[in-house]
């Protein structure tokens, strides 16, 4: 009896990965150019065919099938429903399987997502009211994933809406981090009365050769699709009234690399970060989530961000994660995607222990200028002859090359402008950093406005210079500098306090 032949259409990496495994068990493979489905029919017919392909190319690899009577191994993601329909409708003329996902995590996730699905909904219809909670879908895999929201997310949202009879709240997308995909469901029940929210579970990542990870926990977030920030809310409240809160559960599968645990991130440093966040947002640095401040520990390799989905104005300790130095090093899937910046710049400068990268309106537009910054203030002193302008690109620093150009243009300095993108500032610590960072952004703001006037104006010497910093902003000053930006943040978010 001849060999089988397996068919296989794709040159993607799932196609190529099938291939090459089926080669190395010894049996034959034909490849089937999808650029070309019109030339199919003139090629032998395999014994089976197993799409790695595109939705684009459904009608011709089921047509086909069915011309030939070819057995058919569906491997494509992202269907809309009348794609799914005719791959279903397939088998009434031969044989089909449909691999949507060969993960066997997201197959482990799913069946736990069915079961969590299936008791929430018997409770519900046996009279226990709320038993169903908002369930929102967070998927984040690496840039080079053109597809959003991922077609696993969908698939979990749609598993949750026919197991429960409710619409999943969300389905968001991020794009940041290494070659590893996540997923995960959160789910959160409405409660009153002020609580910790527990959490625990399951987490999964696996790496995309041929593999993907994924994550079943539980959260929750006002419907909106694809939107890169934070899924989940908490409540709060003061003044005698009780504060509504929101029970979170999770249920995750999660596996990383053994012997490389994510290292934990220490209290005081996440709480400096994220009361830095918080001083950013009330000097006018938001951006919805974008921007970042960074912290690490001095001569150390790791460093500690606030992640890709919460914007300043809602930053918290618990929102902060750790990074590597090391480009190569495993990723966290909530990492911002600018963290090559941070990398780069720590890599080139042993003695920055702190990183504001922000789009503050000013620093923003002074640095889409030509115009040097004067010590117009005293606010310019701290920069004046320390500032760098960074044009090669305005976009978005996504690689290692770019955070090495920026840490060049940096220098020894204190700042660096990114032409028609924002700031970079610098600090021997995340204190000094994210007071600068408001400098900046006042030194700018004022010589915009001397710009405005229309009239000569002046600027400080140099020997004003030399003393307004060893007096206005030396480390005691800078200290109660930072200080005063503490008691703000408390007086207007009162649970930053305890940071």
């Amino acid at each position: 009896m001849p060999e089988p032949v397996i068919g296989v259409v794709g040159t993607g990496r799932l196609g190529r990965a099938v291939g090459e495994l089926a080669t190395a068990e010894g049996r034959a493979v034909r490849h089937y150019d999808p650029r070309d489905p019109g030339g199919w029919p003139a090629l032998p017919a395999p014994d089976v065919l197993v799409d790695c392909s595109a939705p684009a190319l459904v009608h011709p690899v089921t047509r086909f099938c069915r011309d030939r009577g070819i057995p058919l191994v569906s491997c494509v993601s992202g269907l809309s429903e009348g794609e799914r329909e005719r791959v279903r409708g397939l088998a009434d003329t031969t044989a089909v399987v449909l691999a949507h996902n060969l993960s066997l995590g997201n197959y482990l996730q799913t069946r736990a997502l069915r079961y969590v699905a299936d008791v929430l909904a018997t409770m519900e219809r046996a009279g226990v009211r709320g038993s169903i909670p908002e369930a929102a879908v967070l998927e984040r895999h690496p840039v080079t994933k053109a597809h959003r929201p991922s077609a696993t997310a969908e698939a979990l949202a749609r598993e949750w809406s026919r197991r429960t009879g409710v619409h999943a709240t969300d389905v968001a997308s991020l794009r940041s981090g290494p070659a590893v995909s996540d997923h995960e469901v959160r789910l959160v029940w409405a409660e009153q009365g002020a609580h910790p929210h527990p959490r625990g579970g399951i987490s999964r990542r696996g790496r995309r050769r041929g593999r993907r990870g994924g994550r079943l926990g539980c959260g929750g977030a006002p419907r909106r699709v694809h939107r890169p920030r934070s899924v989940r809310r908490h409540g709060g409240g003061h003044g005698g009234e009780r504060a509504r809160t929101r029970r979170e559960a999770a249920v995750t599968t999660s596996t990383r690399e053994r012997g490389h645990p994510a290292p934990a991130v220490p209290a005081r440093l996440a709480g400096q970060i994220a009361i830095g966040a918080r001083m950013l947002s009330l000097d006018g640095h938001d951006d919805f989530n974008q921007g970042q401040i960074s912290a690490r520990m001095p001569g150390s390799s790791t460093f500690f961000i606030k992640n890709a989905l919460c914007g300043f104005d809602e930053a918290s300790p618990d929102q902060v994660v750790a990074a590597s130095v090391d480009p190569d090093a495993a990723t966290h899937p909530l990492a911002p995607p600018e963290l090559p910046l941070h990398q780069a710049i720590y890599r080139a400068r042993p003695d920055v222990n702190g990183i504001v990268h922000s789009h503050a309106p000013h620093t923003l537009v002074f640095g889409a200028t030509d115009l040097e910054l004067r010590p117009v203030s005293h606010d310019g002193a701290h920069f004046a002859d320390r500032l760098g302008l960074f044009t090669r690109t305005s976009n978005t620093v996504l690689d290692q090359e770019t955070g090495e150009a920026i840490a060049e243009t940096l220098g020894g300095g204190e700042g660096v402008l990114l032409r028609n993108h924002g700031g970079v500032v610098v600090g021997k610590s995340v204190r000094h950093a994210a007071v600068f960072a408001q400098v900046l952004e006042r030194a700018c703001r004022l010589q915009l406005l001397a710009e405005q006037s229309g009239v000569p104006y002046t600027w400080a010497t140099d020997d004003d210079i030399r003393l307004k910093r060893d007096f206005i902003y030396a480390d005691l000053s800078v200290r109660s500098y930072w200080d005063y930006a503490v008691r703000r943040v408390g007086r207007v978010w009162p649970e930053a306090v305890p940071w």
